[in-house]
């Protein structure tokens, strides 16, 4: 599944407990709710992509936000309850950009 890319100004913000009992940031579009993954600084494009897809080979629908600041990639909150066998953390392919708690 490809990752979608929609603009920040059409998506919805809030916060919200996860199972490991962090806080985190959420996003709402098109009737889905999605977790915060990482942030990329506009010049960092092919990086944004070559994450989305990264974690959309594990069937995780995901999501890019753009805005004139750059790039936030989201997963689908489903998918924070389904772990994929051999799954790569975002953290070991971009681990300045992953935000953990």
């Amino acid at each position: 599944m490809s990752p979608l890319t929609i603009s920040e100004t059409l998506i919805h913000y809030f916060t919200f407990v996860s199972p490991d009992g962090c806080l985190r940031q959420g996003m709402r579009s098109g009737g889905q709710l999605y977790s915060y993954v990482a942030s990329f600084p506009a010049a960092c494009q092919n990086q944004t992509y070559a994450l989305a897809y990264g974690l959309s080979e594990y069937g995780q629908q995901i999501v890019i936000t753009n805005s004139d600041n750059g790039y936030n990639v989201w997963k689908e909150l489903r998918s924070l309850h389904q772990p994929a066998l051999n799954q790569p953390e975002a953290s070991s392919i971009f681990p300045t950009e992953h935000r953990r708690c």
